[in-house]
Parts: C-alpha cells; structure tokens; sequence
C-alpha cells in the first residue's frame, strides 16, 4: 500500500492512511523498507492531514471509530480482510 501511495495516489493528492500496522511483528521490516509519517502517538481523530506528502501510520485502532473515518473516505478497505498471498510481510 505504501508503494502504491508513493508510485499512484500521491501525485493527484490523495491521502493514505494505514492503522494498526505497529502492533503487527513484521511492523519492524515495515518502518525499514518504507518512508512514512510516523503518527503512532496521535489519535487519528486529532491527525491534521496534507495532501501531497507520504503515507500516515497510526497504532492500534478502536474499530467502530475506524470505520466511522472510512465511510467518510472516497475509499477505505480493511486489509486484514485480504487473502494472505496479498500481504506483503
């Protein structure tokens, strides 16, 4: 997804926001194979948002409320929902 963001959506504004990913063991490959704003420490809720810029990483997340931030989103998807051959680890 951060790939994505970076090569796609970042150059016609888009924001991408990933939550929980911290939490998860791979999470230390993650941090060092991909540039992010590191927001772990700010409730997502509080996270002022720029356009242009890399992708967001938030913590662990309350799911209702992430999924309240979603439905106003032009798109949001779970990933957790994916197949496991789609999860880069």
């Amino acid at each position: 997804m951060i790939y994505f963001h970076t090569s796609h959506l970042r150059q016609f504004g888009a924001i991408t926001i990933m939550e929980g990913v911290d939490r998860n063991p791979a999470f230390i490959n993650f941090a060092k194979k991909h540039e992010f704003i590191n927001s772990t420490r700010v409730n997502p809720n509080d996270q002022v948002y720029s356009q242009d810029t890399l992708a967001y990483v938030h913590n662990i997340f309350n799911k209702a409320e992430m999924l309240e931030r979603m439905s106003t989103s032009g798109f949001g998807y779970q990933l957790s929902q994916l197949p496991e051959k789609f999860i880069d680890r």
